[in-house]
C-alpha cells in the first residue's frame, strides 16, 4: 500500500483521525491540488476547533488566493492575537502584496502589533520594510533602524543595518557640502545590511555620482557597468546610458560594451542528456542551440520552488515565442510521482526532466534549491537567477533581453 492508501484507510477506520487528513492534505500539495489540499485541513480545523497550529494550516493553504487568505489571515489574528502564527501570517500576507504602500500599511501593522524582539515573523518583516523605506524615503529607513535599535541594542542585524543607513546619510551630506573626496571615502566603507538579500543600488549609483562629479565620468560608467552585467535593473542601466552619453559614446557603443562584459563573466557549456518525465524520451541541451535556455533545479515538496515556479511561468508565457525554452528538472528522488501531477495543476509549461541531486550536486554544483541558470544561444551559463518576486523578475526579463539579442552571436 501507499502511503496515500495508508492515510485513506486511517480516516475511514476514524473520521476524526486528524492526522489521516494533514497526511492527505500534504500529498495533494505536492500534486499542486490547492482544492483538496484545503478541503482536507478545513477538516483538521473544523476537529480541532480551538488549536491555533491545526487553524493557521489551513489559512497557509489559502496563501494563493488572495480573496479568502485576507480575511483568513486578520480573523486569525484576532482570534490569536499572541500567536507567533499571527505575526508569520501577517508577514506572509504583506509580502505577496505587490504595491509598496500597501505593503508599507501591512509591515507597519506588523510591527506595532507584534514587537519584532519577540516575534520572528515580525523581524521579517521589518527587514523588509526597511529596505523599502531605503528605496522611496531613506530618512524614514533611518529613523525606523535607530527607533528598532534603541529597543534592542544587541541585535546584530539592526546594528548593520543603522551602520549602512548612517553611513549613507553620511555620505549623501557630504556631496550636498560639496566634499566630494570625503563622500567617496565614506561610501568605500559602506556595507550590505544585515545578511539578507538587499539591493544596493542606491550606493552604488550615489558612488557613481560622487565619481562624475569629481570629473571622473569614466570611472563612473565602468563601475556602474560592472553592476549592470552582474546584476541588471532598470536604475542601473539609465544610470550607465547617461554616462555613456556624458562620454560621448553612443547608444549602441553601450549595448556592445554590455555584451561584451557579459561574455566574459560568462563560463562554458555544461552539456547534458536527461529524459523526459513526460514520454521517457532524452532531451539535450545541444538540442536548443540557438535558443535562450532557463534550466532549473527543483523538487515537488520545495517551498522556495514553489513560490519561485509563478514568476518563472510569467517568463515562460512572455518570452515563449521569442525563443525562451524552460526546462524543469526534479533533482530529488523519491518525489518523481508528483513531478507531472503538481506541473499539470498548476499550470506550468515547463518541460519536465528526470535526475538525481548526485548529477544535479555533481553536474552543474547545485546545493540549495531551487537554482536556476540562464543559458545563451551559444550554450554558454550567463547567469544564475533567483525569481521570487517582483524585482528579481524584472532583472530576470532583463538578463533574459540581452541574452536573445545576442543569441546567434
Amino acid at each position: 500500500m501507499t502511503q496515500e492508501e495508508y492515510c485513506q484507510q486511517s480516516i475511514h477506520i476514524d473520521p476524526h483521525f486528524s492526522p489521516g487528513y494533514q497526511c492527505l492534505a500534504a500529498i495533494a500539495s505536492l500534486r499542486g491540488d490547492d482544492k483538496s489540499a484545503i478541503d482536507y485541513e478545513r477538516k483538521v480545523m473544523e476537529l480541532n476547533p480551538n488549536n491555533a497550529d491545526a487553524i493557521a494550516n489551513y489559512v497557509y493553504f489559502l496563501r494563493n488566493d488572495p480573496a479568502a487568505f485576507k480575511p483568513a489571515v486578520m480573523d486569525y489574528i484576532k482570534k490569536f492575537p499572541d500567536s507567533s502564527n499571527s505575526a508569520q501570517m501577517l508577514y506572509s500576507y504583506g509580502a505577496k502584496l505587490k504595491d509598496d504602500a500597501a505593503r508599507i500599511e501591512i509591515f507597519e501593522q506588523l510591527r506595532k502589533q507584534f514587537p519584532p524582539d519577540k516575534f520572528n515573523g515580525s523581524q521579517q518583516g521589518v527587514s523588509a520594510l526597511f529596505g523599502i523605506y531605503d528605496r522611496s524615503d531613506p530618512p524614514k529607513a533611518r529613523a525606523l533602524v535607530h527607533e528598532l535599535l534603541r529597543i534592542d541594542p544587541t541585535d546584530s542585524d539592526l546594528i548593520a543595518d543603522a551602520a549602512y543607513a548612517d553611513s549613507m546619510a553620511k555620505a549623501e551630506q557630504e556631496i550636498k557640502d560639496h566634499k566630494i573626496a570625503d563622500a567617496l571615502v565614506t561610501l568605500k566603507t559602506v556595507k550590505s545590511p544585515s545578511p539578507r538579500q538587499f539591493s544596493m543600488d542606491r550606493k552604488d549609483l550615489l558612488e557613481a555620482r560622487a565619481l562624475d562629479l569629481e570629473k571622473r565620468t569614466p570611472e563612473a560608467y565602468s563601475s556602474l557597468l560592472a553592476i549592470y552585467v552582474k546584476h541588471p535593473t532598470d536604475e542601473i542601466r539609465t544610470a550607465v546610458d547617461e554616462y555613456g552619453e556624458k562620454l560621448g559614446k553612443k547608444k549602441q557603443e553601450v549595448e556592445a560594451a554590455i555584451w561584451s562584459a557579459t561574455q566574459i563573466s560568462s563560463t562554458p557549456e555544461i552539456p547534458f542528456t536527461l529524459k523526459k518525465f513526460t514520454d521517457n524520451s532524452e532531451v539535450s541541451l545541444a538540442d536548443y542551440k540557438g535558443r535562450v535556455v532557463i534550466v532549473d533545479f527543483w523538487f515537488p515538496n520545495c517551498g522556495p520552488c514553489k513560490e519561485s515556479f509563478p514568476f518563472l511561468q510569467q517568463l515562460a508565457s512572455k518570452y515563449k515565442d521569442k525563443g525562451v525554452d524552460v526546462l524543469a528538472i526534479n533533482a530529488t528522488e523519491g518525489q518523481e510521482t508528483f513531478v507531472l501531477p503538481f506541473l499539470k495543476s498548476m499550470g506550468y509549461t515547463f518541460v519536465p526532466l528526470r535526475s538525481t541531486f548526485e548529477w544535479a550536486h555533481t553536474v552543474y554544483s547545485v546545493s540549495s534549491f531551487p537554482s536556476t541558470f540562464f543559458i545563451g544561444g551559444d550554450k554558454r551559463v550567463y547567469f544564475e537567477a533567483h525569481v521570487s518576486d517582483q524585482a528579481q523578475e524584472r532583472t530576470a526579463e532583463l538578463e533574459l533581453d540581452l541574452l536573445l539579442a545576442h543569441k546567434g552571436q
